[in-house]
């Protein structure tokens, strides 16, 4: 969600559709009737389109936060936004056709705040590219995503122009659970990432329900193809870590799952382990030591010192490649 200083934008004309997917083994949504060959190119970006639920666990609370993403590769990459998974311990990705499927924290890049998912599924249908720099002032678009856990949803809006900052303004009603989803345009090709809507308190309710803003797919390809071709660079260890809690800032993470044959599994790193630094540095969240392990190159050891039980111990632990990088396909 994106504050800015007030911008003027033109009235538009803007359709909120609820998209019901109760049937979603018949895959089937609804979808305007007045333009079939829209219609048809909605209905086929739909496919591309995923619901994705972050969960948050503290010692006082879990909750759950809900996000939109679509498919970037067929080999199971998912592309969405920071806002969506940030914090999160686990991520599950809902496709179109029904299946829940959990998600790996692949890549993030922290000036576009786009993030890359890894699922463990292949042979997935992509979203076609588009430009940007092809629309005109007030063409169509249209955002799929998870709308009030509606899945799919459809809204339908116009194109404004870019902001002052390069991001895409939208004529569109945004809703909730939307963020990280596709921005799309008359041809089926995502132009944009959605990231949220403007608010002001100097706009009226009706003024701000329909401003959009997104990131131009054309700034977010750029960092998504540099995290596709060092895709073999990433380190792996073969943890899941959760967060021990806001009281427990800087007093590590806890293990709860070792991969069997993993390099944390060789290193004898046990299931309710405590990892409290890597290397030289202090362990602080989940995803500061995720950030860290994918940094180190395949083949380094590391140290990682452990709290089990009353003792702390060190384990070296040799960074390896995550094992569905062997047989992901040719197609990156």
């Amino acid at each position: 969600m994106i504050t800015r200083k007030p911008i003027f934008l033109l009235p538009v004309m803007s359709y909120f559709i609820l998209a019901s997917a109760l049937n979603s083994q018949s895959k089937k949504i609804w979808i305007p009737n007045k333009d079939s060959k829209m219609s048809e190119l909605v209905r086929k970006a739909s496919n591309s389109v995923v619901s994705i639920q972050t969960f948050i666990s503290t010692e006082k609370e879990n909750w759950c936060r809900v996000g939109s993403g679509f498919v970037y590769d067929k080999n199971g990459f998912v592309v969405t936004r920071k806002s969506v998974v940030q914090g999160g311990d686990s991520i599950i990705v809902t496709l179109v056709d029904g299946r829940s499927v959990p998600a790996r924290l692949f890549y993030h890049d922290e000036d576009t705040e786009v993030v890359l998912l890894k699922l463990p599924v292949n042979n997935l249908t992509p979203l076609p590219i588009g430009k940007v720099s092809q629309l005109n002032i007030r063409s169509q678009l249209t955002l799929i995503g998870n709308s009030l856990g509606v899945f799919p949803s459809i809204t339908l809006g116009t194109y404004l122009g870019r902001r002052s900052d390069g991001m895409l303004k939208l004529g569109v009603v945004v809703p909730p659970g939307n963020c990280g989803g596709p921005v799309i345009d008359e041809k089926g090709r995502v132009i944009g990432i959605l990231a949220g809507r403007v608010l002001d308190n100097r706009f009226n309710s009706n003024e701000v329900e329909r401003m959009g803003v997104a990131l131009p797919i054309e700034k977010a390809r750029l960092a998504l193809n540099y995290a596709m071709k060092h895709i073999d660079d990433r380190g792996w260890i073969g943890v899941s870590v959760v967060n021990l809690g806001s009281d427990n800032s800087g007093k590590g993470v806890k293990v709860v799952r070792v991969v069997p044959g993993s390099p944390a599994e060789h290193a004898q790193i046990c299931k309710g382990d405590t990892i409290v630094a890597f290397g030289k540095r202090a362990v602080h969240s989940a995803s500061e030591l995720a950030d860290w392990v994918r940094q180190i190159s395949p083949g380094h050891k590391i140290m990682f010192k452990i709290h089990r039980g009353r003792k702390i111990i060190s384990k070296y632990i040799r960074v390896g490649v995550a094992p569905w990088l062997h047989d992901r396909g040719t197609n990156k």
